[in-house]
């Protein structure tokens, strides 16, 4: 028995090596602080921690306070994959991965706050509205960026960032089936001129998309 464990048996200390608490699994005895037994413990994120007897008794020390339910997660274009590490009295960091397939590791903070949304390959454009479209995620990259959206009506389409941003992409279409049965122009030779021009400007599957869109 080495001093450390002699003096908690001298105080009488409960010995709860081996013992479970939560996330937390006792590993050895730490001495004692303000008159209080100190045990290192080991957190399932792999984290070691230390905490006192009564905290972990009481169930108010459960975890290393990793705060272990980030995985699955969503924050922006990044998915939280696993627990990476944390530094002693700092923050947890957190293996993510973004929508284009980079991953990166980001500090929880960073993701709870906002100040993280992406791999940094991009601005996000998530949660951001343009006329009636609702950014919901990152579809793909391919020259420029392209972007799931819902729309007020329900309708979901993929939109290129520059038709959103520069206001020539707002709805899914609906408000050109509008346009159509209001304006009662729909069989002009006009509209039909003006219909073409939307059509290869916001419909990605028409063969001029990719000079217009």
């Amino acid at each position: 028995m080495n001093k450390t464990e002699a003096a908690r048996s001298a105080h009488g200390e409960v010995d709860l090596i081996g013992q479970r608490f939560g996330k937390l699994v006792v590993k050895s005895f730490a001495g004692y602080e303000k008159g209080r037994g100190q045990w290192n413990c080991k957190c399932d994120c792999g984290n070691a921690f230390v905490a006192n007897t009564s905290a972990l008794r009481s169930g108010n020390t459960t975890s290393c306070r990793c705060k272990n339910d980030l995985p699955g997660q969503r924050f922006g274009e990044l998915v939280v994959i696993k627990f990476d590490h944390r530094p002693e009295g700092k923050d947890s960091y957190w293996l993510c991965k973004c929508d284009c397939g980079v991953e990166k590791v980001v500090s929880a903070s960073n993701l709870k706050r906002g100040n993280a949304k992406s791999c940094g390959h991009i601005k996000s454009l998530v949660g951001e509205r343009f006329g009636r479209l609702v950014v919901m995620s990152l579809a793909y990259i391919k020259g420029a960026t392209y972007w799931n959206c819902i729309c007020d009506c329900g309708n979901t389409v993929i939109v290129r960032r520059n038709g959103l941003t520069t206001g020539n992409t707002q709805s899914c279409g609906c408000l050109l089936h509008e346009a159509i049965t209001t304006h009662g122009q729909h069989s002009s030779d006009h509209y039909k001129v003006w219909s073409d021009m939307i059509r290869r400007c916001e419909n990605s599957n028409t063969v001029c998309y990719k000079d217009y869109g």
